[in-house]
């Protein structure tokens, strides 16, 4: 769950930080002055975000809970974790294997409208 908090707040290496890089990197190469301003937004946000992720992780590892929950321990679950956690890291620590994929996705998509 931390894992996933930190990259929801775009904390490096993970996934997030790259969705979030990428994002900003593409509004500012396109020389509007309007999406600059929302570059600013966009980054003042992610950092306030930050705060409120990390206050769930403080809430999980260091304050009692108020009533227990019931443990979800079957291996699909564990499973399904496991992968997802991967592809976070792996996103995050990786990002050229898949920003190649998705720009030819891209064109691909860009092609069949223009047909």
């Amino acid at each position: 769950m931390t894992l996933f908090l930190l990259s929801l707040g775009g904390v490096p290496p993970t996934g997030g930080f790259f969705a979030k890089f990428y994002l900003f990197r593409a509004a500012m190469e396109t020389g509007n002055s309007q999406l600059y301003m929302l570059v600013v937004a966009g980054v003042l946000n992610s950092v306030i975000s930050v705060y409120y992720y990390l206050r769930i992780v403080v809430a999980m590892y260091f304050r009692d809970a108020l009533r227990p929950l019931a443990p979800t321990d079957s291996a699909s679950t564990r499973v399904g974790l496991l992968i997802t956690a991967i592809a976070v890291v792996f996103l995050g620590l990786f990002p050229g294997s898949f920003l190649e994929g998705a720009g030819q996705a891209a064109t691909a998509v860009a092609a069949a409208i223009v047909k």
